[in-house]
Parts: structure tokens; C-alpha cells; sequence
């Protein structure tokens, strides 16, 4: 496909972000009630939603609060999540290497998993195509309105859940099922047994220190296992693959 013009690129890329917008839906909501239940209101919710934009730190943060637990552990927990925002930065930097601040700030604040693997697709297959910041937009721009959208409704769902339904079981179901839609190959599997396995033995570590522990030991064992064990079946094949795991 050749693209000619600024409404050609924003309509190519609208259309890719459409499954991921789909996708998003359950965790926006997720996101929305999680806050009702840790006793926030449904303008802290949509405030958080706006500043933090990332369901992978939003939804744990949300849980972690309800919990008591102090706030520097939630901000190391989630600061951790949030390192591979570091290398994705990294990446796809050169791309808009020559375009001023007012672009890149906002383009920057924008980025989320989604938009970074369908733009990166979308240089690599269109290495020559103009107006790639304007795809950018368009992809990041779709996904944040629908998030927060969704989130705000997700408030409103959670201010009709009776207080003894508690939310905190949606929150490890949801995950536990990105988890298994999104693993491939042996390595990987692996890893996250190990990582089940550590958090089980150190759930009871003060101040949420078990879930730290968890994630360097099942991250060290992951990168131990690509080094040593290479499996070549849990090299993603397409950027389709992140289809099923929307995370904002």
C-alpha cells in the first residue's frame, strides 16, 4: 500500500489498532472497578488513568493500595513494570529522531505496548513511507481514548458492585490469563512456573517484598534460559502476537 497522504497513513493505522482497542475493553474496566474497590473515587480513578496511562501498572498499583502496603514498594513494583518502556523508547527513538519537542513529548507520554509493536511493524514494513509520526499518533491517540473511556465506565460498574463481591479476584484471573494466552515455547513456560513457584514461597514476605522477589528471580531465570537453552518456538513469529495481550 502506498501512502500519499496524512488521512491515508491515519486511516491505515486506526484501522490496525481496532483488535487492540477491542481487547482493551475487559481492562479498562478492570482498571475502573479496581479503584472503586480500593476505596477511590471515580475522579481519582480517571485522574490515575490519564497520568498513568499503563494497565500493567495501573491494575496491580490499584490492588497493592487496597492492600495497605507502603508506597515506596508499590512505586518500586511498578517502576519495575515500567523499565521496558525504557527500551522501547530506545528502539523506536530514531524514528522520530528529527522531529521537534512538541511532537516527541506528547508521542513519548502516549506510548504503550500496542503502539510501539504496530508502529515498529508498520517502519519496517513501510521503511520509506512519509508521515510515520502521524501513524504513530493516530495508533496511540485511538488506544488512549478508548482506555480511558473504558476505565471511567469501569468506575461506574464498580460503584454497583455490592461491597461483598469483592474485585480482588478479577485482577490475578485477568492476568493469569494474559499470562497463558501470550506464552510460547518451553523457556517461557518455564520461567513462569518459576515465577508462580517463588511468589507462592514468598507471599508472606513483609511489605509486598514476595512479588519483588518473584519477578528478579523468575527474570534471572528467564534470561539465564535464552542464554544457555535457547527455544526457538518462544521467538514471536508477527506483532499480531501482542494482539492478545492489549496492555496499555
Amino acid at each position: 500500500m502506498v501512502f500519499s497522504s496524512r488521512k491515508q497513513v491515519s486511516l491505515a493505522a486506526f484501522k490496525a489498532t481496532l483488535p487492540f482497542m477491542i481487547g482493551m475493553v475487559p481492562f479498562g474496566l478492570v482498571a475502573g472497578v479496581s479503584a472503586i474497590d480500593a476505596g477511590r473515587s471515580s475522579f481519582d480513578a480517571v485522574l490515575m488513568s490519564v497520568v498513568v496511562f499503563s494497565g500493567i501498572v495501573q491494575i496491580p498499583a490499584l490492588q497493592l493500595y487496597g492492600t495497605g502496603i507502603p508506597s515506596i514498594t508499590i512505586f518500586l513494583i511498578t517502576f519495575t513494570l515500567s523499565l521496558r518502556m525504557l527500551m522501547y523508547s530506545l528502539s523506536i527513538a530514531p524514528q522520530f529522531k528529527h522531529f521537534p519537542k512538541p511532537w516527541r513529548a506528547p508521542l513519548a507520554y502516549m506510548m504503550t505496548d500496542p503502539s510501539y509493536a504496530l508502529s515498529m511493524h508498520h517502519y519496517a514494513s513501510h521503511p520509506d513511507a512519509p508521515y510515520k509520526h502521524y501513524y504513530f499518533a493516530t495508533v496511540s491517540l485511538s488506544l488512549w481514548l478508548a482506555w480511558q473511556l473504558m476505565t471511567l465506565l469501569g468506575t461506574f460498574i464498580g460503584q454497583l458492585v455490592p461491597a461483598a463481591w469483592s474485585a480482588d479476584f478479577v485482577v490475578p484471573l485477568v492476568f493469569t490469563s494474559l499470562l497463558f494466552a501470550s506464552l510460547r515455547g518451553r523457556n517461557q513456560y518455564l520461567t513462569a512456573l518459576v515465577g508462580g513457584l517463588s511468589a507462592l514461597v514468598s507471599f508472606q514476605l513483609p511489605y509486598g517484598l514476595g512479588l519483588i522477589a518473584a519477578t528478579i528471580i523468575a527474570v534471572s531465570v528467564g534470561v539465564v534460559l535464552d542464554v544457555y537453552m535457547p527455544d526457538a518456538s518462544s521467538q514471536p513469529t508477527s506483532t499480531t502476537n501482542t494482539a492478545a495481550n492489549p496492555n496499555t
